[in-house]
């Protein structure tokens, strides 16, 4: 599986923004404060589920914007799919799209 691009409605302090990642390699570089653990959290909750208010775990919820969530583009060998997470919930709603079959 190759993340291609991530497209970010609200979470933390990004706000609709999109990444695209290189097909080689990404590193993520940065001064501290400026989002590295943010955008991998995104990644990881957009996979695994936001969350719930019970968790200890920081919630990453935007104070700038009412979106809460985003996108997550990937591909295999054979397919590209898309990820999409929302507020919701039990982890945020999810849909998950085969955009080769679209």
């Amino acid at each position: 599986m190759k993340i291609t691009k991530l497209r970010i409605y609200g979470f933390g302090k990004f706000i609709d923004q999109t990444i695209l990642i290189d097909e080689k390699l990404q590193i993520i570089v940065g001064p501290n404060e400026s989002g590295k653990t943010t955008i991998a959290r995104f990644i990881h909750d957009l996979l695994f589920g936001f969350p719930t208010r019970k968790s200890a775990l920081n919630r990453y919820v935007p104070k700038e914007s009412s979106r809460y969530g985003g996108e997550l583009y990937f591909s295999n060998s054979e397919n590209n799919y898309l990820l999409i997470r929302t507020s919701g919930k039990r982890g945020g709603d999810f849909s998950l799209k085969n955009l080769t079959t679209a």
